[in-house]
């Protein structure tokens, strides 16, 4: 089990039905919780992953409500998202297997309205492109998004049905990244690198401001509090470690003026970890996330109090 740095926060396991359950994230929809993630037997490759819904009423008792599968892809990192007209999206990336390497990828999307009943997957038409995490904001789904086909461009996209997708922008070097909307009606993302970067836009989102972070971060997700701060989730190394130790999830708060991760709790880690879901609850945070080896971890839920959330030295 993965311990947090801060006596007051919880953690307990709530999944683990498969050697290697990961990529998670949580919400709360019509009265019940749901956290989704994917299950094989590898961090990668090996058996073709399938995604899992987990549905409960009080956050304790986890019982499975859904599973995505296609016969043809690795399904992979799942997102929830709000399109703003009552129903709930979930995304997710299927990867396909040619001798034992990564060829292809095909984003999918699916809906409920009443976060029991799951209409059919559907294919995101975005030439090729990993719709990675989806964000809803003044009535478009956007997404930093990336082909995995290495030295193609990585880009931003605009959707107004979360389906059909137009490229804004193009450029290098982009993996994984979240995005949030700020108060002011800014856009924050916080993009996966070796040398990680908040960035920071304003409509119509066509030109970005980014600060590294002096630090590898992977698996980002980002909340805005009520309070107007911005918490951030994700995997850091401790360069100094072996790979088998290196890795820990942790919690960060974000200097919003001066665009820096700011550590506040970590988690012991180990091989494997992170890519939390995110969801403020009355005087908590809940986190969804997972933690193990490569071949073997589990899905936990952690609960937060907001008033845990400081800034520490970090590692």
């Amino acid at each position: 089990m993965e311990v947090s740095s801060h006596p007051a926060v919880t953690t307990r396991r709530i999944w683990q039905g498969a050697p290697h359950c990961a990529f998670t994230d949580l919400v709360f929809f019509e009265g019940r919780w749901l956290c989704c993630f994917r299950e094989s037997d590898s961090h990668a490759l090996g058996r073709l992953g399938v995604i899992r819904v987990l549905e409960s009423t009080d956050g304790e008792d986890w019982q499975s409500a859904y599973v995505f599968t296609d016969p043809g892809y690795d399904l992979r990192d799942p997102h929830f998202s709000h399109p703003g007209d009552g129903r709930l999206m979930i995304n997710f990336t299927g990867r396909t297997q040619v001798n034992g390497a990564y060829e292809d990828v095909l984003s999918f999307a699916a809906f409920t309205s009443d976060g029991v009943a799951w209409g059919a997957s559907i294919p995101l038409q975005a030439d090729g492109y990993w719709i990675w995490q989806i964000r809803w904001h003044e009535g478009f789904a956007y997404s930093w998004a990336r082909k995995i086909v290495e030295g193609l461009p990585y880009g931003f996209f605009r959707s107004a049905d979360g389906i059909n997708w137009e490229r804004l922008i193009a450029m290098e070097g982009g993996n994984e990244t979240a995005l949030t909307a700020l108060p002011d009606g800014h856009l924050m993302a916080f993009r996966r690198r070796n040398d990680a970067e908040i960035g920071i836009s304003s409509a119509p989102f066509l030109h970005w401001d980014w600060t590294p972070q002096g630090r590898y971060a992977g698996g980002p997700a980002l909340l805005v509090l009520k309070d107007g701060r911005v918490l951030a989730g994700c995997r850091y190394h401790r360069s100094t470690l072996p790979r088998e130790e290196k890795s820990y999830f942790a919690l960060s708060l974000v200097d919003i003026d001066q665009r820096l991760l700011l550590p506040s709790i970590e988690f012991q880690g180990g091989q494997d970890c992170g890519y939390p879901g995110l969801v403020e609850n009355g005087a908590e945070i809940w986190v969804s996330h997972y933690a193990g080896s490569k071949t073997e971890s589990a899905i936990y839920l952690s609960r937060v109090p907001i008033s845990t959330l400081e800034i520490s030295s970090g590692t």
